[in-house]
């Protein structure tokens, strides 16, 4: 079965920047935003598939314009 979604230390264990980092790069529109779960203090998971294209894309990362 495969995971749908990556944890703050599943992408720390994939190597994809320090936890501080990625949030400068989310900010930036950089890196892909995650998914809060629970409120405020919740658990803030990323879908695997959104992190998996931006690997495939070298770090290159477009955030969707709404």
């Amino acid at each position: 079965m495969t995971r749908e979604f990556y944890s703050e230390r599943d992408l720390d264990e994939l190597g994809l920047y320090s936890k501080a980092h990625r949030e400068r790069l989310i900010r930036a529109g950089k890196f892909p935003a995650p998914i809060q779960l629970g409120g405020r203090n919740g658990k803030r998971l990323y879908a695997r598939e959104t992190i998996e294209a931006f690997k495939a894309s070298a770090g290159k990362f477009e955030a969707a314009s709404a």
